[in-house]
């Protein structure tokens, strides 16, 4: 444990804010492969089937080593735990963002579109 994110109660709510907008995201995703009238929604969208691809694709995919080191363009011996979840981060990033494209996505959705935190935007 980083005994220096302990000692700076600013820096746990960022990780914290971020922690949730993921999970967010990932309910998001959840509810659009379960429902179909929203499954359907997404699909006539342009792109549409290949974003649900990506979203089945985001949530069942355990990223390798090798994998981290090549999206993130470091060392495979710098790669940490904290890399597995900024790797995880940029497809949430990209997913959420290709959401906000879609007209009517949070009317047909009955949900909003989690909002990306300013640190990660």
């Amino acid at each position: 444990m980083d005994l220096k994110l302990l000692t700076n109660p600013e820096k746990i709510s960022i990780k914290k804010a971020a922690n949730t907008w993921i999970d967010e995201v990932d309910k998001l995703c959840i509810k659009i492969l379960t429902n179909p009238r929203l499954r359907n929604f997404v699909s006539v969208n342009e792109n549409g089937n290949a974003l649900l691809r990506d979203i089945m694709y985001y949530l069942e995919y355990q990223m390798t080593v090798e994998e981290v080191n090549k999206e993130l363009g470091i060392p495979l011996s710098e790669v940490t735990p904290e890399c597995f979840n900024l790797a995880h981060q940029e497809k949430a990033l990209e997913i959420c963002r290709k959401f906000m494209k879609m007209d009517g996505f949070e009317r047909i959705a009955g949900s909003e579109i989690p909002k990306i935190p300013e640190q990660i935007n």
